[in-house]
């Protein structure tokens, strides 16, 4: 499935492994937070399957990883959720006229300091999808809004800040990052 070590070249250059990534699956959903990645697909028996993949990198920018299988009721939760709020149907922020804008801005500033930035891609019917949401949390938008809440429902399902406390109390001693700029040290 996915292996670690894409997690570095996805990070800098996601585009040119995409498509090697999701080839040889019919459904593929990727997911990406700041620390965690979530993969929804369907296997060669064409079942839903998922995984749960937490990541940090150290200070020789070496990443550690974990993946869960994500339970059946989980994804079925998230592929719901997907379904339901037409995420499929919302458009990378670039294309969004009104991300970037505060309640009293008149133009969008696409800047923004709070470093989340979530990354969408599907494929579905030989269909490849790649999006970025950058900050939705700080845009007076509705697909912002929806992102966020996406986001937020996503994290109550597969409980994020309880299994990534686990997958950090099982690292080495050390300073990581959380492929943001947030850095903290165990």
């Amino acid at each position: 499935m996915f292996s670690f070590s894409q997690v570095k070249i996805l990070q800098t250059n996601i585009e040119s492994i995409s498509n090697k990534i999701i080839a040889s699956f019919d459904f593929y959903v990727f997911l990406k937070t700041d620390h965690e990645i979530i993969e929804l697909f369907k296997n060669e028996n064409k079942e839903m399957q998922g995984n749960m993949i937490h990541f940090v990198s150290d200070s020789s920018e070496k990443y550690l990883y974990e993946i869960q299988k994500l339970n059946k009721k989980k994804v079925n939760q998230i592929i719901q959720l997907f379904d339901s709020l037409k995420i499929h149907s919302i458009p990378t922020d670039n294309n969004i006229i009104c991300w970037g804008k505060t309640k009293n801005d008149t133009i969008a500033k696409r800047s923004c300091n709070d470093g989340i930035t979530y990354i969408i891609e599907t494929k579905e019917d030989n269909i490849i999808q790649y999006k970025t949401y950058s900050c939705p949390n700080a845009w007076n938008c509705k697909e912002a809004r929806t992102i966020s809440f996406f986001f937020q429902k996503i994290s109550s399902i597969i409980e994020s800040e309880k299994t990534f406390q686990k997958f950090i109390k099982k690292l080495p001693n050390g300073c990581y990052h959380t492929g943001s700029f947030y850095k903290f040290c165990n």
